[in-house]
């Protein structure tokens, strides 16, 4: 008979071996912890909000005599309406995971090393102070940076703090999202939204909206919309979740990187065969004309021949899409890609032919920011200093980029490492990163590594061990979105807020990152910039005046300031015209082209005899947010391990089965997984999902799966230099 395995052992068989520097009162905690078949715990629910991907969903967490029993979905939460993912429903183990960092911490050995050495809260703020002070006399205020995720986190607290220091450096994201930025070249600062609810005709492009993303909400309103008779056309090499709902015949497994084409070409069809809408075109457009004739050479034989899709099925989707409310989804499978923004730009060209651009039932424009928020005094701006990665943009214009509501996030930090290891425009010394890992994420993780060794200061905010947090000098330990204050706009269908509050105390000495970088401040002599003693206190200041009453929001979670659908067309857009530009006076500004030109049009390789012949794709799981949840043992439960999908022909070709060990060779590297078959991918693409492959973080998803990035493109996209791993071509062979 097996002996039971009890809590504290548990914990720590899943605990990391070298974790004794932040674990032992995580451990010391285990041997307290009460089972829910004692009947005297006190119980309270609280309403916060979920910080496992970016939407938003409502949460009730139950507390019992202190802890978190469980999460549900809030019914009053009109993200989710009371539903939840299984991301959300594992929140509670990211509170009490056992490897969580609780204490601050110093690198005693050689970055990278793993040595520690515990300090106290006052220890550390002091060592950050001692060194960056003399970095900033030495080479300028703006030698510092500060690298935060933008999932969930506003910039508001961030921003604030490097701009006092004197620094234009606030970096976000890994690289530019290329198709909304494109869609933005023609519409403006609005965030795009399909509108469900009303539609008759759904296309998602590059997008698996039934799988991640925004499941709670749109894998609800997708499946209603269906059962109503609306028609869901997917376009992606992949059979998603999404594409397997598809409307029969109305899956369209595209060659990848040619989505730009294929738009281009149900664009040319509508005005070639006068199925478009004229009137809608007349009153809300510019450069209608210019766009009519570039489209021309669209012709469906053509498309059809370098999309590789048939033309019956080419007609018959286009056939769905005419005289009905059309609504149009765009996502990373087509961001990723070197035509990424001009395939967004073919998004928005395509929903305007059909009069769908801001109207019921097709592609709402909600405005971007979707909520603001008053200044708080005094006011903190970015100092006019050139940005590091000023010269990484590409073609797209930096006015376009640095006008104050215009995509404020944009930052191209793929090349990072080069303007730290080449000092251009001047030297970078000091990093601030605050819960985000491009050691992990970004493909050219072995030169990021190389810049930090010539950063005289590293300090990683964070909840975790992560690849990026091992590179250190000092790491502040975060606390989980179930212990902080935090107040959100809510992701696009929705224009409003919503808060995170405290459901228990923040465990051991952890803090949140916004009330860290108050602690920064004053300890760096920012108090002046910085008068409130904590992110509460900001927050409770910055609501003093604006729409949104801090105390609704604190006692219900969210705060829906309503939205009609039509109001950015009435009011006119925010675009040099103030239409929507089929011809980007954006882009002609640049040097760009204004209109949308194709690698894979002017020149169609002939993969098949090449040495690398197999396109290789990216993919996210429902049961996992970007590199975030492998560490979650509930989640790791569900997949640990990422195969690579290939085409059941393609794979009998190259005597593979499922199973199967294969070795994926790319310009850049070899990755080793097994093999899955399947009908359901196109036949020149092999797919490989993210979230695996992690070196750090976490004993339990350490060395388990392959990391995508180690083998992906690390290029970038001529127009706004954002990835490109979604171009990534390789062989595969049986290992």
């Amino acid at each position: 008979m097996k002996t039971p395995i009890n809590r504290r052992k548990f914990i720590k068989i899943s605990a990391v071996g070298a974790g004794t520097v932040l674990m032992p009162d995580l451990l010391a905690e285990a041997d307290n912890i009460k089972y829910p078949l004692e009947n005297s715990w006190q119980e309270q629910e609280v309403i916060t909000t979920c910080n496992q991907c970016y939407l938003g969903c409502g949460l009730i967490a139950t507390v019992r005599n202190g802890r978190v029993a469980y999460l549900r979905g809030n019914p009053s939460s009109p993200t989710n309406r009371g539903h939840i993912c299984a991301k959300a429903h594992a929140g509670v183990y990211k509170l009490y995971h056992p490897e969580r960092i609780g204490y601050p911490l110093m690198r005693v050995g050689k970055r990278g090393e793993g040595k520690w050495q515990r300090i106290s809260w006052e220890e550390a703020i002091g060592k950050i102070s001692k060194t960056l002070t003399p970095i900033i006399e030495e080479y300028g205020p703006q030698s510092v940076a500060l690298w935060q995720n933008v999932d969930n986190d506003r910039a508001d607290i961030f921003q604030r703090f490097i701009y006092a220091l004197g620094s234009p450096n606030y970096l976000q994201h890994t690289g530019a999202a290329d198709a909304p930025i494109g869609a933005g070249t023609a519409l403006g600062p609005v965030a795009l939204s399909p509108d469900y609810k009303h539609t008759d005709c759904m296309v998602i492009v590059g997008a698996n909206p039934l799988g991640c993303k925004e499941l709670c909400w749109s894998a609800r309103e997708i499946i209603e919309a269906k059962q109503r008779g609306a028609t869901l056309i997917t376009i992606d090499p992949r059979l998603s979740e999404t594409a397997a709902h598809s409307t029969k015949g109305l899956w369209l497994p595209i060659r990848p990187g040619t989505d730009g084409i294929l738009l281009a070409g149900f664009a040319n069809y509508l005005i070639t065969h006068d199925k478009y809408d004229n009137a809608f075109v007349d009153q809300y457009t510019f450069g209608f004309d210019k766009m009519k004739r570039h489209l021309k050479k669209f012709t469906i034989e053509k498309v059809c021949r370098i999309t590789d899709i048939p033309e019956k099925q080419f007609l018959n989707a286009i056939h769905h899409m005419i005289g009905k409310k059309t609504s149009i989804d765009v996502f990373s499978g087509v961001s990723f890609q070197k035509d990424g923004a001009y395939a967004g730009m073919m998004v928005t060209t395509l929903a305007t032919l059909l009069g769908s651009i801001d109207q019921k039932g097709g592609v709402r424009l909600l405005p971007y920011p979707r909520v603001t928020y008053p200044a708080v005094e005094p006011a903190v701006s970015q100092p006019s200093i050139e940005r590091i990665d000023s010269g990484n943009y590409g073609r797209l214009p930096m006015p376009f980029l640095r006008r104050p509501k215009y995509y404020s996030f944009a930052s191209i930090n793929q090349n990072l490492h080069k303007n730290i290891l080449t000092e251009k425009p001047y030297p970078l010394k000091a990093m601030f990163i605050c819960s985000v890992n491009p050691v992990y994420s970004m493909p050219n993780s072995t030169e990021l590594i190389q810049a930090f060794d010539k950063l005289d200061l590293l300090v990683s905010i964070d909840a975790f061990m992560s690849e990026t947090s091992i590179y250190a000098d000092i790491v502040l330990p975060g606390s989980t979105f179930l212990e902080n204050m935090e107040i959100n706009d809510v992701f696009p269908p929705f224009k409003g807020a919503v808060m995170r509050k405290p459901v228990v105390k923040a465990r051991l000495e952890s803090k949140s990152s916004q009330d860290i970088i108050i602690m920064l401040a004053k300890g760096l002599g920012l108090e002046k910039a910085f008068p409130f003693n904590n992110y509460e206190a900001f927050l409770r200041q910055q609501l003093e005046d604006s729409a949104i009453d801090f105390d609704e929001l604190y006692h219900k979670g969210f705060h829906d300031l309503g939205y009609e659908t039509g109001e950015a067309l009435q009011n006119g857009l925010d675009t040099p015209s103030g239409r929507i530009e089929l011809y980007s006076s954006f882009l002609a500004f640049s040097g760009a082209s204004p209109l949308p030109v194709f690698s894979k049009w002017q020149a169609q390789p002939d993969d098949a005899h090449s040495e690398y012949p197999l396109h290789m794709i990216s993919y996210r799981l429902p049961y996992h947010a970007n590199s975030r949840t492998a560490s979650n043992l509930y989640l790791n439960a569900i997949q640990s391990e990422n195969p690579l999908l290939i085409n059941t022909k393609t794979a009998k070709a190259l005597g593979i089965q499922t199973g199967d060990s294969v070795k994926i060779d790319s310009k850049r590297g070899t990755l080793t997984t097994k093999a899955l078959l399947t009908e359901g991918i196109h036949p020149e693409t092999v797919a490989l999902s993210y979230h695996f492959g992690h070196k750090a973080y976490s004993k339990i998803c350490a060395n388990k799966g392959v990391r995508f990035n180690d083998i992906a493109s690390d290029g970038t996209s001529p127009v706004t230099f954002g990835i490109t791993i979604n171009d990534t071509m390789v062989k595969v062979a049986k290992a």
